[in-house]
């Protein structure tokens, strides 16, 4: 049978055309997507190492004193990233693959200028094989370029790996305890952080970037006069200058105001706090008793940690400005005021009534209570947070993540308890909860406590405590003892 079935095979294949191609005899069709090696067309490239920090795996080297362009074309993963970024569009990608070779190789090219006149050299180097295997890790890489120094994957680090300068806007990672983990991938707020190869020194790597444009305001004051001599009477007899235009002088202090900042939408901030407890500059602070939000745009540097995290989603990062947006390098906002009475303030008493009024009053009767009819409730707002106290796990992440320690936990009785007064519904807690038994609700439903301070009791212990240990009877008057 498997005979019938080769034959079959085989004359089948006699009447077919052949699957392969006599390349190079003849030339081969490529499809869009073919992504082959890496061309540099070096007499128009300036060395500015863009292609060198944007690739992922490593495989580019540039020297700018020595002007070499240096490309390993077996780390390379034709990503075409380098392409993308080159500012002068020197790099692109050519389909046909590079010819055969009995070594592995590098790519070296060399710009050298003699008699006024650039001159290329390539040549072809052995790649030093001991050294490729041993930086043959995968490695956390930062795009200088667009790292802001904001110190976000600092502080979510698990190993303590990364440390970052913002002063001298250095950022170095320890590769020894660099686990890889991503974690500072997911929380870098410019995307700069990528995992790559990083062929350099094995142990650690530090980077530093360029100073950031100066973001203070013009001095509206003209500077102080050198000391000189006395003006001639003909001098002083031409008219001083027009003072200068106040309208010009801020128009001159917005245009120093870069395009990126911060934008809010004050009526739906809730004063949580958690701007200002994540903002890694200190530029933001609040005022929760006058319901004000204020933004330092001068420590601003719009990494948009605030508005990644803010609950009420009042924070967003903005490109350009609006029309009646506040440009001032310091700004200050006013929220909505509060739906309730702040906690402890009592109603103003009632004035005292006139002897004539008291005369009418004793006259006529008094009004009797109807049976059906009962004191209004206090006024509490639908949007509240509910729980469901058998999930309830009394771990105190609630209680610790609460912006305005509305809430109390009481792990040996096993109780809950939050006080209405204090709470600003911002939902921070529910969006912490592991067990996930809290909720922001919009509506009362039938059943739940509205009073200002709640106690909710969670389930027991699924665990029975431990049993005491029997006693041993004393023997009777005969039995021997044990």
């Amino acid at each position: 049978m498997s005979f019938l079935i080769y034959m079959k095979q085989a004359l089948s294949n006699l009447f077919k055309p052949p699957v392969t191609t006599s390349y190079p005899l003849k030339p081969k069709t490529f499809k869009p997507h073919d992504r082959g090696r890496v061309i540099n067309d070096i007499s128009r490239c300036i060395l500015c190492g863009q292609c060198m920090r944007t690739c992922p795996a490593g495989a580019i080297t540039v020297d700018r004193t020595t002007g070499i362009w240096k490309i390993n074309p077996f780390a390379c993963v034709q990503c075409a990233g380098c392409v993308e970024v080159c500012p002068k569009k020197c790099l692109h990608m050519d389909p046909e693959a590079a010819a055969p070779d009995v070594k592995k190789s590098e790519i070296i090219l060399q710009v050298k200028k003699e008699d006024g006149v650039s001159r290329v050299q390539r040549k072809v180097a052995a790649i030093n094989m001991a050294e490729a295997a041993m930086d043959d890790r995968s490695h956390i890489v930062n795009n200088i370029m667009k790292c802001i120094f904001c110190g976000q994957c600092m502080r979510n680090c698990p190993s303590g790996a990364i440390t970052v300068d913002r002063r001298s806007r250095t950022w170095r990672i320890n590769l020894e305890a660099c686990v890889n983990c991503g974690t500072c991938i997911d929380n870098c707020p410019r995307k700069c952080l990528s995992l790559g190869c990083y062929l350099g020194n094995p142990n650690e790597i530090t980077m530093k970037g360029s100073r950031p444009p100066v973001r203070r305001r013009p001095s509206t004051f003209a500077p102080a006069e050198k000391e000189g001599p006395l003006p001639s009477p003909v001098q002083a007899a031409k008219p001083e200058a027009p003072a200068e235009n106040p309208m010009s002088a801020v128009k001159a202090e917005e245009a120093t105001v870069p395009d990126t900042h911060i934008r809010i939408e004050a009526e739906k901030c809730l004063f949580c706090g958690k701007c200002e407890h994540n903002c890694p500059a200190d530029a933001i602070s609040i005022d929760r008793r006058n319901r004000t939000w204020t933004i330092d745009r001068e420590k601003c540097i719009t990494c948009g940690v605030c508005a990644d995290g803010c609950p009420a989603r009042c924070l967003t990062l903005a490109d350009a400005w609006e029309a009646g947006e506040k440009k001032e390098m310091k700004s200050t906002y006013q929220g909505k005021v509060l739906r309730r009475p702040p906690a402890g303030r009592k109603p103003a008493p009632a004035p005292a009534p006139s002897p004539i009024q008291e005369e009418k009053a004793a006259e006529s009767p008094a009004p009797k209570p109807s049976p059906g009819k009962e004191t209004a409730p206090e006024a509490v707002p639908d949007t509240h947070i509910r729980i469901e106290a058998e999930k309830c796990l009394f771990c105190g992440k609630c209680e610790h993540n609460c912006p305005a320690d509305a809430i109390s936990i009481d792990r040996r009785n096993r109780t809950w308890t939050i006080d209405r007064e204090k709470c600003i519904t911002c939902g921070v807690c529910a969006n912490g909860c592991p067990a996930h038994c809290l909720t922001l609700a919009d509506a009362w439903e039938a059943g739940e406590k509205k009073g200002m301070k709640s106690t909710y009791q969670g389930k027991v212990l699924r665990r029975p405590p431990r049993p005491a240990p029997a006693r041993k009877e004393a023997p009777k008057d005969g039995e021997p003892h044990a």
